[in-house]
């Protein structure tokens, strides 16, 4: 005899097989009930929770069976799981697995319940990922107990926050869609945790792991690259089209931009904590001199000649030295800490001053302040036009400026950089567009037609993207990022 319990006229299974009935609009000859479609099956359940059946009876066909029929629920271990008599599953004690029958009809079908602990933490991995577009992994979650333990079998729930980006499946494999940055989030029970993925443009190519804060670059005429490491007062050296570092060169603290001379026998690094310039020989990778700045030194250029050197600080001056004797022999004010340098020519020398809003113009060879341009926002690094006419703007306000040089006045309005900054920019030799870097506002590449004055593509890398370099013919193309990594641009 069943017990009350397992009352043999289900309430919920009386309504539900009237229920099925009436939805079924076109009549059937069913047979028999062969079997009773059970939501959910298999059934998952936290220690305490509790989950409400459906049921519906079909017959061998598969075809509704239509009518009141009688059913029952019953549970194989009342320790772990009880069942009402409107199919409501609730767990009870120890963990692990056992099974609920639906009876009616003729009809037994079994359904598998599993319990697992209350999850306390979640860990998701890998925590931090890239990956291309197109281009896919699989995601693992691991929850554990109270006790620290992990908890085996745990059903994960999966979802990106950003589809557009990267699309995770039930099971968790990730699939990058656009470029950008998402979350992945693994849930079970009220515990969740998430990993970033980072989707990477396909003119990204081989990234290479460079500690240090990587940050400033320069390539030589012979290709030669070296890359500034802010944090461990060193250099490294590329030799292109070669994606491996031969050599590091120690230098001052803080090595910020780097630059060579004409022939690339020289480098010159601003050592900011050092308050000084490094000069290095690139034949034996070494530091072989310094000259002495006031305040801390940022950009570094060489003028035409190669005998000249000019140096920003945060002293709000830009400072002339000769190399033969490191001789002081020009000093003009900024009105505020400058940023970067151009060079127009072989007379003119343009710098920006981030804090100022303006592009000040300075004759090389009467060493005076020929004009200020007011750009507005906070200037960073500049690029000239091949013919010498326009002046292109990298500006941090978050935009790229266009400037005519021979009347001295901005062309068109702003390009503005969707949610992002403008730090370096540089002229690619082979193309003619201009490369805009953000740093860790968007951490993008921006590529830009100087003709159309319009954004051709935006590439992600994430991180902090810094300066960009490519050699003279334009083929190699690299942006070191403060994340700790290269990346080689197709």
């Amino acid at each position: 005899m069943l017990p009350m319990s397992t009352l043999r006229f289900g309430i919920l299974g009386l309504v539900l097989a009237m229920l099925a009935s009436v939805s079924c609009t076109t009549p059937t000859d069913a047979g028999p009930v062969a079997s009773w479609v059970v939501t959910p099956n298999p059934i998952q359940l936290i220690r305490g929770d509790s989950t409400d059946l459906s049921i519906v009876p079909i017959d061998a066909d598969g075809h509704l069976v239509t009518g009141v029929i009688p059913v029952i629920f019953e549970s194989s271990d009342t320790n772990k799981v009880t069942v009402s008599v409107l199919g409501r599953v609730k767990s009870l004690g120890p963990f692990g697995s056992t099974t609920v029958r639906v009876i009616g009809g003729g009809a037994v079908t079994p359904v598998p319940v599993t319990v697992f602990p209350r999850p306390v933490s979640l860990q998701v991995a890998p925590s931090d990922t890239s990956i291309l577009q197109g281009q896919g992994y699989q995601v693992t979650a691991t929850a554990f107990d109270s006790t620290g333990a992990p908890i085996p079998g745990a059903p994960f729930a999966f979802e990106s926050i950003n589809d557009a980006v990267a699309v995770v499946s039930p099971t968790g494999f990730v699939r990058g869609q656009d470029p950008g940055q998402t979350f992945v989030y693994a849930e079970f029970g009220a515990a969740y945790a998430y990993a970033t993925v980072n989707v990477k443009d396909t003119l990204l190519g081989e990234r290479v792991l460079l500690d240090g804060r990587p940050f400033g670059a320069a390539v030589s005429p012979s290709g030669v690259a070296y890359i500034t490491q802010l944090d461990l007062s060193q250099l490294s050296r590329l030799d292109l089209p070669s994606h491996s570092f031969s050599a590091t060169v120690a230098v001052g603290s803080i090595p910020t931009e780097v630059v060579f001379n004409s022939t690339g026998t020289r480098a010159y690094v601003t050592n900011q904590y050092s308050h000084n310039v490094g000069i290095v020989n690139t034949a034996t990778n070494t530091q072989i001199d310094t000259i002495m700045v006031r305040g801390d030194p940022f950009a570094v250029v060489v003028a035409p000649g190669d005998s000249t050197i000019y140096v920003t600080t945060n002293v709000d001056s830009v400072f002339g030295y000769r190399l033969a004797t490191k001789e002081r022999i020009a000093a003009f004010p900024t009105f505020a800490t400058a940023a970067a340098f151009v060079v127009r020519g072989d007379t003119l020398l343009y710098v920006s001053t981030r804090a100022g809003g303006a592009v000040i113009e300075f004759n090389l060879r009467t060493r005076t302040v020929a004009r200020t341009l007011a750009v507005g926002g906070v200037p960073q690094h500049m690029v000239v036009s091949p013919d010498g006419n326009e002046l292109y703007i990298a500006n941090e306000a978050g935009y790229v400026q266009f400037w005519n040089l021979v009347s001295g006045t901005q062309i068109g309005s702003n390009l503005i950089l969707p949610g992002a900054s403008g730090e370096n920019i540089a002229r690619r030799p082979n193309t003619g567009k201009l490369y805009v870097t953000t740093a860790y506002f968007g951490g993008k590449v921006f590529i830009i037609d100087p003709t159309t004055r319009t954004i051709t593509r935006a590439i992600f890398t994430g991180g902090s993207t810094r300066q960009v370099a490519f050699n003279a013919a334009g083929t190699v193309a690299f942006v070191p990022n403060e994340g700790g990594w290269v990346d080689f641009l197709k």
